[in-house]
């Protein structure tokens, strides 16, 4: 049995979802949704990752990120607790 590749997660509704919340990084009202970098080589040059590998931050915590490579391993945490938001935000679950 061969695993197919399944297609990116995108969803305009989700990512605003994601910018709604506040940012992980630093609790200020997040301006962005930032996609995972730098880990589990789910991006790289020409490729961005799926939809559900974001989280919420500000501008600047977005710049830092991207910036400094010791936060990069924060993004999984992160990214866990953006999607236990979502799905606590789905009704009559």
């Amino acid at each position: 049995m061969s695993l197919q590749k399944q297609p990116m997660f995108r969803s305009r509704k989700y990512l605003d979802f994601v910018k709604s919340l506040d940012c992980c990084n630093c609790g200020a009202p997040a301006d962005e949704a930032h996609h995972i970098i730098g880990i589990g080589g789910h991006s790289g040059m020409g490729m961005k990752p799926s939809d559900s590998l974001t989280m919420p931050v500000c501008r600047g915590c977005h710049t830092t990120i991207h910036n400094s490579p010791d936060m990069w391993e924060r993004q999984y945490e992160w990214i866990a607790l953006t999607l236990d938001k979502a799905i606590r935000s789905c009704k009559g679950w």
